[in-house]
């Protein structure tokens, strides 16, 4: 309710009642205090799991009380995002700085040493890492210094991308990959510095972005794309990814390759890229197979070059 109360008024108010909307409100105050009360609680039982034996923030199932004070905050900004005003760039700002978007990268960084590190990764399987790389994305959202703030963690945000599938909810996919996206876009050098030495997660990133560029709300369980169906903003952003990863050459062009050549023609091998409705994701599948062709040792199976 005080989410909605914010930014409303109208052209009648005075000015004094004008100065009273927005986040200096009476709603406004207590939205803020409430987001204190999540961020206290949030940090409360990140100590906790932080003080157990065994894996701790690594743990790939987080405590019911995180989980459940974490999806209090994702519910906050999500409705953040239908109200007027800057709300949703106000809660950004007050969970960068109260501390919250750096504890939810420490948990990150432990999922990637204890879960993603060398392994393949399913995040459908790693609950705790999903959740908080979905609020991540959330307090990321449209914000250039929150995307440099979590720059350092490329790493396991790569790992969670390349992790996605078809067990995974859209939204958080979509999410997902419009973070990576946004990291791409603002904080490339970095980004590039390290996943330079980590480029296996290039490789699966690209396999999930190549099927996520091909999927529909109509794609069969066992032969279609292995993603959820997401929208047409997502397929977008995944080609000019894939897209970009090709331009850079060297190490990480041949990571993407071969992410993306086992999908080319699709999971049935009826059309993949060469028949999608996307003039990006048909060029893209053009120059994969030139690529493929000049460079058969991309393919693990030479028989799938004349495919």
């Amino acid at each position: 309710l005080a989410l909605r109360s914010l930014g409303r008024g109208t052209p009648s108010q005075s000015r004094s009642g004008m100065e009273d909307l927005g986040m200096d409100s009476q709603h406004g105050r207590k939205l803020m205090e409430y987001i204190a009360f999540i961020s206290e609680s949030l940090q409360h039982e990140i100590c906790n799991m932080k003080g157990r034996h065994g894996t701790g923030l690594g743990s790939p199932k987080m405590s019911s009380g995180f989980m459940a004070q974490l999806s209090k905050l994702e519910y906050i900004l999500l409705k953040a995002q239908e109200v007027e005003e800057d709300v949703l760039e106000s809660l950004q700002a007050l969970l960068q700085t109260n501390g919250i978007l750096r504890s939810l990268l420490n948990i990150l960084e432990a999922q990637w040493k204890m879960n993603m590190e060398g392994k393949f990764v399913d995040l459908y399987k790693l609950q705790g890492a999903l959740e908080v790389v979905n609020v991540t994305a959330l307090i990321c959202q449209g914000n250039e210094a929150n995307l440099r703030f979590v720059s350092s963690e490329a790493l396991s945000l790569w790992a969670a991308l390349g992790g996605c599938n078809c067990k995974v909810r859209g939204a958080v996919c979509e999410r997902l990959v419009a973070l990576i996206f946004g990291l791409w876009n603002h904080c490339r050098h970095q980004t590039l510095e390290l996943v330079q030495s980590n480029s296996v997660m290039v490789e699966r990133a690209a396999f999930y972005l190549s099927q996520a560029v091909q999927s529909s709300p109509d794609d069969d369980a066992v032969f279609g794309p292995d993603s959820p169906a997401v929208s047409l903003a997502c397929k977008e952003q995944a080609a000019l990814l894939l897209l970009d990863l090709l331009a850079q050459g060297g190490r990480i062009k041949r990571r993407a390759l071969r992410g993306i050549i086992s999908q080319l023609a699709g999971r049935n091998g009826l059309g993949g890229f060469f028949q999608s409705s996307q003039a990006a994701v048909r060029t893209l599948g053009e120059l994969v197979a030139k690529n493929a062709v000049d460079d058969p040792q991309l393919v693990d199976d030479p028989q799938e070059v004349t495919h």
